[in-house]
């Protein structure tokens, strides 16, 4: 190997480690609520800033509401979901009076198939039984791809993070199913791993100047 051999070889780890640096640093994209009528009901909405769709309400009067918690809240044990807007049904949840329908679920529809979504369940069990909850995620062509099952709570007004994952983008949506569960949702985000496509035009563009670099050093 000489010595020209050796830079040109780095180069290329260099560039293989800043692809695979892209695909690990796939970020979070927040389902903020804003720009929704808080205390409003919906029977459907979709999320201004990302264009998410919630339908499909399981609840009392199978609708939405978009309410937030405020720090008026006596429920001390909410740190994740207080200040914060969430994600109900068929009651007032703001002004430190929070409320939680029974056994609330619905469907989150993505304008495009992602690889994770995560969000923070509000909760309590109605004391007979633990309660539990199930996420299971579909492809585009409405086919089982990710199911996971959060069970065992039990709890008073506290918090659950949920998370539902494949490692690659064939989430089209997600189906909430709880039991035995009071519940409500918020800070929901969603994650998108990078398109294989846009890797190897990087790594085609990078083999393309090493390429150039070593016509020229002839």
């Amino acid at each position: 190997m000489n010595r020209k051999t050796i830079p040109r070889l780095a180069a290329i780890i260099g560039f293989a480690a800043l692809a695979f640096a892209g695909m690990a640093m796939a970020a979070a994209t927040p389902i903020t609520l804003d720009g929704l009528a808080v205390d409003s009901s919906y029977l459907s909405f979709t999320d201004p800033g990302t264009g998410v769709l919630f339908s499909n309400a399981v609840s009392a009067g199978n609708a939405f509401i978009v309410d937030y918690w405020t720090q008026q809240s006596p429920y001390i044990n909410l740190p994740d979901l207080d200040p914060g807007l969430v994600v109900s049904s068929n009651g007032y949840v703001g002004n430190g009076d929070v409320f939680l329908p029974f056994d609330f679920g619905f469907t989150m529809t993505f304008p495009a198939p992602v690889s994770q979504t995560d969000m923070i369940m509000a909760y309590s069990t109605n004391y007979q039984a633990p309660g539990s909850i199930s996420l299971d995620g579909y492809d585009a062509n409405n086919q089982l791809v990710a199911s996971v099952t959060a069970g065992s709570l039990t709890g008073y007004f506290t918090e659950e993070p949920l998370s539902l994952a494949t490692g690659v983008n064939d989430i089209k949506s997600v189906v909430l199913t709880p039991t035995n569960l009071f519940d409500a949702f918020g800070d929901i985000s969603f994650t998108s791993v990078p398109e294989p496509a846009s890797l190897s035009l990087l790594g085609l563009g990078s083999l393309a100047l090493l390429a150039r670099g070593r016509r020229s050093e002839q």
